[in-house]
């Protein structure tokens, strides 16, 4: 291109910032120079050292880990875990059957 021709952001600049235009030919020029003038987002590649079929199984091995924490609950019995060193601890989980405090004014009632 020639030095002495204005390029074609330089005419949309020219455009959005002339007010003698109607608003919305200038927000129109405005938007199309936005696209040259403001990065983009780009997406953004993530390298690791692990492959994706070993990430997959690690993913599982956590997934099993907690269905299997899981199934040691019992509904409302003592629960009896051995511990690393051999001692049981016994847990008591609480009473659930009692229903929840409910309150009669709703929050979002306007009378």
């Amino acid at each position: 291109m020639s030095d002495d021709l204005p390029t074609p952001l330089d005419f949309l600049k020219a455009v959005y910032c002339n007010e003698g235009l109607p608003l919305n030919t200038r927000l129109r020029a405005a938007s199309e120079a936005a696209k040259y003038i403001h990065p983009r987002l780009a997406v953004v590649a993530s390298v690791r050292q692990e492959d994706m079929a070993t990430m997959l199984e690690n993913a599982l091995r956590r997934a099993a880990k907690v269905i299997e924490d899981r199934s040691k609950v019992v509904e409302g019995e003592i629960i009896q875990e051995t511990v690393s060193n051999d001692a049981v601890s016994q847990v008591e989980l609480p009473d659930h059957s009692k229903p929840f405090a409910h309150d009669n004014k709703s929050r979002f009632r306007r009378f």
